[in-house]
């Protein structure tokens, strides 16, 4: 005869409590996984008058004035109120007005994690572009002929990075992040990139920069890369180069494959194209930089260690190629790694030695080569959300001033080797 052992408590049988405890953690399981992936966060537009759209401040050093326009993606890639987007032209030409000696245009798209809620206590990362801009902000005088200093004006892209804000299973949103983060990599993005670049071609001395991180980052390379690609093939009738849209375009720990990166790099291999800078008499000259960086830190765990299990997961549903070049990573293996995490694609690393920030070029690679990848040590950036480190700003000012981003009288441009 069986016996069967009760609930001390409640007098029920043992097995009983055991299948309900089981159905109960599978039930808590898959509710927590359906709102990690649905998110508890709302999906909504954060800044809907002018006065939240747009944002004045002085820098507290040397008196500089600079500001922030907002303009907000929901969670298909579609802009929220066009009507933003019209508030930041607009703004910028009144910036523009102001300052005569020219301006400096950053635009910013955050990453995972983030969206476009303004925080007081600058932990978010709108507050902390801010602080971005200041930093530009207190690196630019006067140009002496009484114009004043040039104007800093930022355009803070914000998507729905955020989703979810419980501790620790926030990390469950990657996958479902990243698919937004592809579909914020949208034409409405495109439209309002492509409309700040033809309000800043239309006006002399007016340099214009695109950051993004993490996901961001990811968004960033995405939406531009086709255009960087039109713009590199198309030599302008009676010209010996091809002009860029935009100044410089800098991914700060980039959620980005390596497979993307290698396409991109491959491409510019392929057809021979440099970096080159031209100024107002017209001389072309190999430029020291480049107009696209990935800047990844070597203590980056998210993207070192969590991308590519993310990404393995992922991996299970698609295809790769199995054969590969002798000596060259597999397809899957680019698929699963992210850029800066790959070894073969880091073209430069930045170390501080006695202080002083040092940038080496890896060899095999150029610097009039039009896209970097960077790989940083700790000391210039802590881990995946440091983008706020006084070094990777400096560093990040360093490859500006290698193309002299901040002189007006310089333009960048792609040229295909031997058509100079």
């Amino acid at each position: 005869m069986r016996k069967i052992w009760k609930h001390r408590s409640t007098g029920k049988p043992r097995v009983l409590v055991i299948r309900l405890s089981l159905a109960a953690s599978v039930a808590i399981a898959a509710s927590a996984a359906v709102i990690a992936l649905i998110g508890n966060v709302p999906n909504r537009q954060w800044n809907t008058t002018h006065a939240e759209s747009v944002r004045r401040f002085t820098d507290a050093k040397q008196g500089v004035p600079y500001s922030i326009s907002v303009v907000e993606l929901d969670d298909q890639g579609v802009m929220w109120d066009p009507q933003q987007l019209q508030w930041s032209l607009d703004h910028l030409r009144e910036s523009f007005s102001a300052h005569p000696a020219g301006s400096i245009v950053v635009v910013f798209v955050h990453g995972w994690k983030n969206d476009a809620a303004w925080s007081e206590g600058g932990e978010g990362r709108f507050q902390q572009f801010r602080d971005e801009l200041e930093g530009i902000a207190a690196r630019v005088v006067d140009d002496g002929e009484g114009h004043g200093p040039a104007g800093i004006v930022g355009v803070y892209i914000g998507w729905r990075g955020r989703s979810f804000t419980f501790p620790g299973m926030e990390n469950l949103t990657f996958w479902n992040r990243r698919v937004a983060a592809h579909r914020a990599a949208s034409i409405d993005l495109l439209e309002i990139l492509l409309k700040v670049n033809q309000l800043v071609r239309s006006e002399p001395h007016i340099k214009v920069v695109v950051m993004g991180h993490s996901m961001g980052g990811l968004i960033v390379e995405k939406v531009l890369a086709p255009s960087i690609v039109t713009s590199a093939i198309s030599e302008s009738d009676g010209l010996r180069y091809s002009p860029i849209d935009f100044d410089l375009v800098v991914s700060l720990n980039p959620a980005t494959s390596a497979l993307d990166a290698n396409r991109l790099m491959d491409f510019f291999e392929r057809n021979k194209i440099r970096m080159v800078t031209v100024d107002d008499d017209g001389r072309i000259e190999p430029a020291r930089g480049p107009f696209m960086v990935s800047i990844n830190s070597e203590a980056d765990l998210v993207n070192r260690v969590s991308f590519p299990l993310g990404m393995w997961i992922n991996g299970l549903f698609l295809r790769y190629r199995t054969e590969s070049t002798p000596g060259s990573p597999s397809q899957r293996t680019l698929g699963i790694r992210a850029a800066g995490h790959q070894p073969s694609l880091i073209s430069h690393t930045a170390d501080i030695v006695d202080d002083r920030l040092v940038l080496t070029t890896r060899e095999g690679h150029r610097d009039d080569a039009p896209y970097w990848v960077i790989q940083v040590t700790k000391e210039i950036s802590s881990g995946h959300s440091d983008v706020t480190n006084p070094r990777l700003r400096s560093l990040v000012h360093s490859l500006m001033e290698r193309n002299r981003v901040l002189d007006p009288d310089v333009q960048l441009a792609l040229q295909t080797v031997g058509s100079e």
